[in-house]
């Protein structure tokens, strides 16, 4: 008979491996998925940063370009009525030009900026499917967690006495039942020795007594 209590425990054993895999499997996605996320978090960092990198850069371009205006401006009221006037139309053609380059530097950044807003928008989708998805995860890790917990314990027991008391194993639940009356007669004391103790609390005789003591 004890080759049959080997065979069942051997079964038993195979479930709480079974079911501690699929609690692994569970925890191996929910990290997967929690780290995938930390990763998305990262490269939308990483764009919001480059976008305000660029924003700094058109701002600072748009300066140079009011600068430039502000330059000229100052020129021609230098040089208009003057006999170097002539030195209008260069510093006008040299300062048309920087104004150019700024704005063509300022479309760039614009375009790089459009860019970024895109991906970051793609990444943002992923990121509302990838916490769907880890919530759901989530919510079976922690039933996985939960059968896996109570079923290991209880069939660890159940394998742990018959491996112990081979010859009688039904003592197990008049064990049980002996263990589950004490439990219940110790909670029933707990409760009379409180009730005594309010009892005695609010009983002003007492309370008199104490006083006059």
């Amino acid at each position: 008979m004890n080759n049959v209590i080997e065979i069942t425990n051997s079964k038993l054993k195979e479930i709480i491996e079974t079911l501690n895999s699929s609690k692994d499997k569970y925890q191996t996605q929910y990290n997967d998925v929690t780290k995938e996320i930390n990763e998305k978090l990262k490269s939308v960092k990483h764009y919001k940063d480059e976008y305000y990198k660029a924003k700094e850069k058109i701002d600072s371009l748009n300066q140079d370009i009011e600068d430039f205006k502000t330059e000229y401006d100052n020129l021609v009221k230098k040089f208009k009525d003057d006999e170097l006037s002539n030195i209008l139309v260069s510093a006008n053609k040299e300062i048309s030009s920087k104004i150019n380059d700024r704005k063509l530097k300022i479309q760039k950044d614009t375009n790089e900026m459009n860019k970024l807003v895109s991906e970051a928008e793609l990444i943002k989708n992923d990121l509302v499917n990838l916490n769907a998805k880890k919530k759901a995860l989530e919510l079976l890790l922690n039933k996985a967690m939960d059968i896996s917990n109570y079923y290991e314990k209880l069939l660890t027991d159940i394998i742990e006495y018959s491996e112990e008391n081979p010859d009688d194993l039904c003592s197990y639940f008049k064990e049980k039942k002996n263990k589950k009356k004490e439990t219940s007669d110790k909670i029933k004391q707990e409760e009379k020795a409180k009730e005594k103790i309010t009892a005695e609390v609010f009983n002003f005789d007492s309370i008199k007594d104490i006083v006059n003591e």
